[in-house]
């Protein structure tokens, strides 16, 4: 629908000038032969009133080319607005997606860490099991010092999940 105004628009100034061209035309052909006339002082009256109807008329014409060319700025500046949001929503919505991807990665991390902590304290306590006592106190050491590294591993995979998530 719009194309549609913009092609009348465009042809409704085409029209207007040729018409305006024509009229400059016969204007420059009546001065011309009025001032060959005989009568040279009407000719003038007459040639001066004819340019001035024509720059009457051309003042129209400018109006309306201002016109045309204001109301297609608006529309490309609409269209760029347009295409703008249509930038930052997609963007978003990528950055949402990346975040997204980030938390399963940092949940299943997490996942993955705990299971493997877990096995590592089994076997930690298997070993303990079977070897001396000397071996058995720094076992139990290294096993202290597994589970507070896991507490500590789950504490900061829980932060960033909470800071992932107020992101989302």
């Amino acid at each position: 629908m719009k194309d549609l105004k913009e092609l009348q628009s465009r042809n409704r100034i085409l029209v207007l000038n040729t018409y305006l061209h024509q009229v400059q035309k016969e204007a420059r052909q009546k001065f011309k032969v009025l001032r060959e006339g005989p009568a040279w002082f009407d000719a003038r009256v007459c040639g001066c009133a004819a340019l001035r109807k024509l720059q009457q008329q051309s003042s129209k014409m400018k109006k309306i080319k201002m016109i045309s060319k204001k109301k297609m700025t608006a529309a490309k500046q609409k269209k760029k607005k347009k295409k703008k949001k249509q930038q930052l929503r997609e963007q978003n919505r990528k950055t949402r997606m990346s975040a997204r991807l980030l938390l399963l990665l940092l949940l299943l991390l997490l996942v993955v860490g705990v299971v493997v902590g877990a096995l590592l304290l089994l076997l930690l306590l298997l070993l303990l099991l079977l070897f001396s006592r000397v071996l058995l106190l720094c076992l139990l050491f290294i096993k202290l010092l597994l589970l507070l590294l896991l507490l500590l591993e789950l504490l900061l995979l829980l932060l960033l999940l909470l800071e992932l998530r107020s992101f989302i």
